[in-house]
């Protein structure tokens, strides 16, 4: 499995990251809710949850075929754990992103909800939709290169399957290439007398 594993930014250094892009969008927005209308942006956050939720459904098409994988008959049973640890710990980070992402879509909406209500929309408000709308991209930053990744863990394991069918295709030649080449050589019958007519 070694050749599907990339190295992943640690844990707190993402956490910081986002903190700092969540922090530049959302300050952004608040000065953007100052000079433009909410009714520019009101809808322009509503839209961009749509684009979203597009990635999340295609990313999620990809995982559940994931499932599949250890299905392919080429594994031994050392493969087939190894391929099963590696797809349980992508669906677990998949599924966690996915309520991460549903927290995010759900301030995103805060503005159109108070807007369809008729109440006043905040500016910090806006603010904090901006800031969860970055974070939800910068969340879906490594989208494609898993995506590649899973991409090289099934070209991996139908290469594994490839492997095996091919070892047992020669196996399967070198039998009947065998059962052609060892016959009875009639030359060698009767080098010897019969053992009951020397007891004789």
């Amino acid at each position: 499995m070694s050749r599907v594993t990339t190295s992943r930014p640690s844990v707190l250094r993402t956490a910081l990251t986002g903190v700092v892009v969540f922090a530049a969008a959302a300050t952004s927005g608040y000065f953007a809710s100052r000079y433009t209308a909410q009714g520019v942006l009101v809808p322009l956050l509503k839209y961009t949850i749509c684009i979203i939720g597009g990635a999340w459904f295609f990313s999620l098409t990809v995982y559940n075929k994931l499932s599949d994988v250890t299905d392919i008959s080429g594994l031994d049973f050392r493969q087939h754990r190894n391929i099963e640890t590696e797809i349980s710990a992508r669906l677990h980070w998949f599924w966690l992103r996915a309520i991460f992402l549903g927290l995010l879509a759900l301030a995103i909406f805060v503005p159109t909800i108070l807007s369809e209500a008729k109440l006043t929309i905040p500016d910090w408000v806006i603010a904090a939709a901006f800031g969860a709308l970055a974070l939800a991209l910068f969340s879906l930053r490594r989208l494609w290169g898993e995506l590649d990744e899973i991409r090289e863990l099934k070209s991996y394991v139908k290469e594994i399957e490839r492997r095996e069918k091919e070892r047992a295709d020669q196996v399967k030649t070198l039998k009947e290439s065998g059962k052609d080449e060892w016959q009875p050589d009639p030359h060698l019958n009767g080098f010897r007398k019969d053992p009951q007519n020397d007891a004789k």
